[in-house]
């Protein structure tokens, strides 16, 4: 009885974090995906009540240089309004460092479920490499993603690197190949909000602060 009221206490509590890239080669589509995005946010208000999701959102706008980096909040108009403000940098990708970020960083709220949803337009090697470090760690970013618990949607290119992602049990892997432009933004937002309605989030409690994979001290973090 203590289990089933805990997991009902739980049921439909999410902190989500949506991971854009914001690198140079998103220039022509990011503003594209920032509105479908906000669309959805404030969507969250004008649901069913009684079909009411106790969640947070956030966002990380990244490049290798800077990452943009909101706080969880409740007010859909400000996220929306902070989002709008964030640009993109005319620098490299680092998708991989971004996850790494979100993971140990974020202040994540206990016993809620933990959505990170990445959006990009580059594969592992095509960006941030730093002479094939990235790569060598990225086991590393994998068995890190497990042990945070956390449900990890990405959408992006056919990678390698990032696929893997789909072999763990709450990854899901989207290939987008032609920069979001045939994506469907609406299936993507109904499924991701039947998940969090769905999810329990057991376990996630104790977690805990996990050490980074990567050094990420050239990196500005700028708070949006």
């Amino acid at each position: 009885m203590v289990l089933q009221q805990r997991v009902a206490k739980i049921r439909g509590v999410a902190d989500i974090v949506f991971c854009i890239d914001f690198s140079a080669s998103m220039g022509s589509c990011i503003e594209g995906v920032k509105n479908h995005i906000s669309t959805f946010v404030r969507s969250v208000e004008t649901g069913d009540p009684a079909k009411a999701i106790d969640w947070r959102l956030a966002f990380i706008g990244y490049s290798a240089s800077e990452f943009q980096v909101s706080p969880f909040m409740t007010d859909t108009a400000d996220f929306a309004s902070r989002l709008a403000r964030a640009k993109p940098r005319r620098s490299d990708e680092f998708t991989a460092g971004a996850i790494d970020y979100c993971l140990s960083e974020m202040d994540w709220r206990h016993g809620a479920n933990r959505f990170v949803v990445v959006f990009t337009d580059e594969t592992l090697k095509e960006g941030f490499t730093a002479d094939g470090l990235v790569q060598d760690r990225f086991p590393d970013l994998l068995k890190k993603t497990a042990a945070s618990k956390v449900f990890l949607f990405y959408f992006g290119p056919d990678c390698p690197y990032y696929s893997q992602f789909k072999q763990y049990a709450r990854g899901r892997v989207t290939v987008v190949e032609d920069r979001f432009e045939s994506m469907r933004f609406e299936e993507l937002f109904s499924f991701l909000g039947k998940t969090v309605s769905q999810s329990t989030g057991q376990g996630q409690e104790s977690a805990g602060k996990l050490p980074m994979v990567y050094d990420l001290r050239d990196i500005l973090i700028t708070s949006v």
